[in-house]
């Protein structure tokens, strides 16, 4: 089975999806590729991947992507940025520099978005691969940062990072499992139904979740 998956997933629960897979197809190899979520989509299409587990949903696919729950995502920084306790909207936010994923990633887009939805944008943004490394450098002062809470309460905790409040808060990012449409694998999308089982994430919101653009 070729999966690809995203970071948020690998530091969460892809362990014990990869053991329940071995448990219900125990002749099964699992070759897992993690990479930005543009970059999946495109090796789904091309047939090179089997299966993906990403936030959003696949454009133009006939098959409905299995819902895998949501997460919180907030604004974060090093607590030497002078921003203050107060509640801050895209436009107050949009003169700090902004350390987002990799154009590729559902992230960069998201982050465009929400700006964009109060006539803001980001007047300098840096990228890198993967959120620990948006976090060291937000902590570093060099910016803020979009983060799940869930994954950094102990840097919060520890005063390396805190948190923004905003208005309006960050939409939670809803993460879907789609397998390919042609794919030879047909244990893919019993393997999808297995991931969103296994997920940990919150129940999808009504009204709260992002809407599923890449």
């Amino acid at each position: 089975l070729r999966m690809g998956v995203a970071e948020m997933i690998s530091v969460t629960w892809l362990p014990s999806l990869v053991k329940v897979i071995h448990e219900r197809f125990p002749r099964m190899s699992v070759e897992l590729d993690e990479a930005l979520t543009h970059d999946l989509i495109e090796r789904l299409g091309q047939g090179s991947l089997d299966l993906i587990l990403i936030p959003g949903r696949v454009p133009g696919y006939s098959v409905t992507p299995l819902s895998l729950g949501s997460v919180e995502f907030v604004w974060m920084a090093s607590p030497s940025v002078e921003i203050g306790d107060r509640v801050l909207t895209p436009k107050d936010l949009q003169s700090y520099p902004v350390i987002a994923l990799s154009r590729e990633s559902y992230h960069h887009t998201s982050i465009g978005d929400w700006f964009r939805s109060a006539a803001a944008y980001c007047r300098r943004m840096d990228t890198c691969k993967s959120f620990s490394v948006a976090a060291s450098l937000a902590a570093a002062g060099l910016g803020i940062t979009l983060l799940p809470p869930r994954c950094y309460a102990a840097d919060i905790a520890a005063g390396r990072l805190k948190v923004i409040q905003t208005e309006p808060p960050f939409p939670r990012v809803e993460f879907t499992a789609t397998s390919a449409i042609e794919s030879m694998q047909a244990a893919a999308p019993k393997v999808a139904k297995l991931a969103a089982q296994v997920s940990d994430f919150d129940p999808v919101p009504a009204r709260a979740v992002a809407r599923s653009r890449v």
